[in-house]
């Protein structure tokens, strides 16, 4: 193993000076903008708002396109704004100034998914991303919007990707990079790669393998070996992140690592 990789196990976080640190007054523990949804389904924004707040987050605001309103009837949440969006229910351009706007208020953005595909979204948030500045969080289908320019979002500041191994296999493809991604690598060829890829550019990485999930920045990386892996391992690792990240902003990698260890993850 890379002497820049450390292993910590689920129930033996490394960093556990972040978790006696961990704020406890809701003005002190950040404010996350969730974004994602359309017309046809809000569960990833909804989940990562009900987690967001289990993970101790001060304040979490929704950001969802307009037609999802029915979802809601006449009872809209306060920590939800409903924006512009397209015929098909998905965020529009013009949507971009509101994000904009909210952005000021917030401290990261986690696009947690069930965005759906549109070619207006898509220059929506390649326009957050390129223009925003700060911490945010990319997971589930809002990385497919950077699948034909991956670039882009590997080069940002202040990133974390949280990716399946088969989104990071298509995206090394895209980038021609010289070693490919399989599925039967094993976790030390894994890393190494990893290791490589985060010298190179600027975002942090995290993908599973196995019984574990790794966390790379900077070169240097985190395994964490957890008692299961769930299906949805990437909303919630990608949740718990953003708030321990927010919490702990300049120590992303020990924050990130650390919350991996903090998720409930047999429910």
């Amino acid at each position: 193993m890379d002497t820049n990789w450390q292993k910590q196990e689920y129930s033996k976080p490394l960093f556990d000076s972040l978790i006696w640190a961990k704020p406890e007054q809701k003005d002190f523990a950040g404010r996350l903008l969730i974004i994602g949804g359309n017309a046809h389904a809000i569960n990833a924004p909804n989940e990562a708002y009900v987690s967001a707040l289990k993970a101790g987050i001060g304040y979490a605001k929704v950001l969802l396109p307009r037609q999802t309103k029915k979802f809601f009837g006449n009872n809209i949440p306060l920590d939800v704004e409903l924006l512009a969006d397209t015929p098909s229910g998905s965020f529009s351009t013009k949507a971009f100034e509101d994000v904009l706007g909210f952005s000021a208020w917030s401290d990261g953005l986690f696009f947690a998914g069930d965005i759906g595909r549109n070619s207006e979204t898509a220059i929506m948030i390649e326009s957050i991303a390129d223009n925003v500045s700060g911490i945010q969080i990319y997971t589930r289908d809002s990385l497919e919007y950077f699948s034909t320019h991956p670039e882009n979002i590997f080069r940002r500041d202040e990133t974390l990707l949280v990716l399946s191994l088969s989104q990071l296999q298509k995206m090394l493809i895209v980038l021609r990079e010289k070693t490919p991604i399989t599925f039967d690598m094993g976790i030390v060829k894994l890393s190494q790669l990893l290791s490589e890829l985060t010298l190179k550019y600027n975002a942090t990485l995290m993908t599973q393998y196995g019984n574990a999930i790794l966390v790379a920045q900077g070169g240097k990386g985190i395994i964490t070996s957890l008692p299961v892996i769930p299906q949805r391992w990437r909303l919630k690792s990608a949740t718990a992140a953003a708030v321990w990240w927010i919490q702990n902003p300049k120590k992303p990698l020990e924050a990130i690592a650390t919350a991996i260890t903090q998720v409930d993850w047999k429910n």
